[in-house]
């Protein structure tokens, strides 16, 4: 069921990137996981697994995307509001899963 392959997705993200931020959205095909840039340094090993683990878990495409300099500056004006902490440099992996219905939605470019 896609929610065991999301759950799946998510205990792979956490075995490399212990401190990520599964993010809730509105496309059920696709997952998205904020990663700090200070676990940079791990990466290369989660999208190995990534690319590993695609068959099993259903995901037909991921990409690694840096967090915009708008998200960074309008987590900064949250912050000021007292709304969130401030944003630190992120990434996020978004991976398009098969057949999932529970995820979030995407990035565009």
């Amino acid at each position: 069921s896609g929610s065991s392959t999301t759950g799946n997705l998510e205990e792979l993200v956490r075995t490399h990137v212990p401190e990520c931020s599964p993010e809730v959205g509105s496309r059920p095909e696709t997952v998205r996981y904020t990663l700090p840039f200070a676990a940079v340094d791990r990466f290369g090993q989660l999208l190995e697994a990534l690319d590993d683990a695609s068959a099993t878990l259903g995901i037909l495409d991921y990409e690694l995307a840096m967090t915009s300099l708008e998200e960074v500056f309008m987590s900064l004006e949250r912050e000021t509001h007292g709304e969130q902490d401030a944003a630190t440099a992120e990434a996020e992996v978004i991976a398009g899963l098969q057949g999932t219905t529970v995820g979030s939605e995407g990035v565009d470019s």
